[in-house]
């Protein structure tokens, strides 16, 4: 196994760029980008999550002949291995559907196959990992049953989720595509307080897919859901640029529905982070794709986030989503902005530079495990424990080079606020959002 491939950083811009749509541009920028780019960036490709999305979109352009035959022969051919994967997993979702309402469950989809097809064409365009549900408090023991007799164990725990895997996560060809047995369900419940539901269960919708009906986020819940999906995810280490495209294309789907961007409004109003989470994917994918929402919603939502927090977007967002795996360490900045507005204890940098502790165990042992699949797991575990003490070492070094431009960027943003007039801000920060982003884009 190897998770160490750090890409092109030039080819890595003109994938993201083809997604804007200029045909000849994004012709010349990738047929000049060398072999040997395309064989450093391909694991990029596959770890971005926008593989299929950039094979479909670079078909649909007609530059299909501009990335390297053997990339994209190679990208044909996991598209037909992941399209199997994605079939398999579809079963499973629909036997899991079936034995959580046999069980008489409340419970919704979240994420996965549900974001099709207004954030995701087809299911085989998305690399999905896991099962994502959200459960009544009242009915987690009956879901917990029903997984353990599909050969779900429970692995991991907290006030919020319940992790259960089945299969053997130890492979020795490491593919991403192939069928392997390992399954990962998650169920989520309430928000950590004693009792409380996800209120969300309160206005389930049904998903459609194959002519069937499935349980799922009403449809602004689920826009909402996505932005604060992405937040999470840039207050860590790895933020798939995949996530952000698709984000953008279901606010595309949405666009001309006035009613939709009403009930986002509201229901944003009414939970944490929402509304800085919607700011801050907008920009993100304003600036990675070009400009998507409706004028008036981004206006409302970007004014929504605070000014360290859209300096940290406008300044890292970027670099952070399209990072080599695993990702960087750039997130703490953001991390220590959100904590200083909120007035919250900070929490020692240097533990989350370095941690101490070995980290989580990835790959489970099986009950009927043989002893070469014992050795497997714990050469797989132990490779991947060396492989995140690296990235910790390099990433602390970023950070430590990066602290004095970042503090330097903030007092320079805190000053230009103190002396500016707040009409003189709002016509700035308008101007801004033009200059950077440009003409809003569909």
């Amino acid at each position: 196994m190897s998770w160490r491939k750090p890409a092109d950083r030039l080819l890595v811009h003109a994938i993201v760029q083809a997604f804007r749509g200029d045909a000849e541009r994004s012709f010349v920028q990738l047929s000049t980008a060398s072999p040997h780019a395309w064989e450093k960036t391909e694991y990029w490709i596959n770890t971005s999550g926008l593989a299929f999305y950039f094979l479909d979109q670079v078909t649909a352009l007609g530059i299909a002949d501009a990335v390297h035959p053997r990339v994209f022969q190679r990208l044909r051919a996991n598209l037909r291995k992941n399209k199997v994967r994605a079939a398999a997993m579809f079963r499973e979702f629909v036997g899991l559907n079936a034995a959580f309402r046999s069980a008489g469950v409340t419970y919704f989809n979240h994420k996965g196959f549900t974001l099709c097809p207004h954030a995701c064409p087809f299911p085989e365009q998305r690399h999905q990992l896991d099962f994502d549900f959200v459960v009544d408090r009242k009915h987690l023991e009956s879901a917990r049953e029903c997984l353990e007799s599909r050969g779900y164990r429970l692995s991991a725990a907290t006030q919020k989720t319940w992790e259960f895997k089945a299969g053997n996560y130890a492979r020795r060809n490491w593919d991403l595509y192939s069928m392997g047995t390992s399954r990962s369900v998650e169920l989520h419940f309430g928000n950590g307080s004693e009792n409380a539901n996800d209120e969300r269960l309160q206005r389930i919708s049904n998903w459609t897919w194959a002519g069937l009906e499935y349980p799922a986020l009403a449809p602004a819940d689920q826009l909402i859901g996505q932005a604060l999906h992405l937040f999470a995810h840039l207050r860590g280490e790895n933020t798939r640029p995949a996530w952000v495209l698709e984000f953008r294309r279901h606010i595309i789907s949405r666009r001309d529905d006035c009613a939709f961007w009403v009930t986002v409004r509201q229901l944003a109003a009414d939970r944490k982070y929402a509304a800085t989470a919607l700011g801050t994917s907008i920009l993100l994918a304003s600036q990675l794709f070009g400009r998507c929402a409706p004028p008036e919603f981004e206006r409302w939502a970007v004014s929504s986030v605070s000014p360290p927090v859209r300096l940290w977007v406008e300044r890292y967002g970027v670099d952070a989503v399209l990072a080599d795996f695993p990702g960087t360490k750039l997130f703490l900045f953001l991390e220590a902005e959100i904590e200083r507005l909120e007035a919250r204890p900070a929490k020692a940098v240097r533990t989350r530079l370095l941690p101490m502790h070995p980290g989580r165990t990835v790959f489970m042992a099986r009950a009927s495990e043989t002893r070469a699949e014992r050795m497997d797991r714990l050469w797989a575990q132990g490779r991947f424990m060396l492989f995140r003490a690296r990235f910790h070492l390099v990433e602390a070094g970023r950070y430590l080079t990066e602290r004095h431009g970042w503090k330097r960027a903030l007092l320079r943003q805190r000053a230009g606020s103190a002396g500016a007039p707040q009409a003189g801000r709002e016509m700035t920060n308008r101007k801004q959002l033009n200059d950077n982003f440009g003409p809003t884009s569909v």
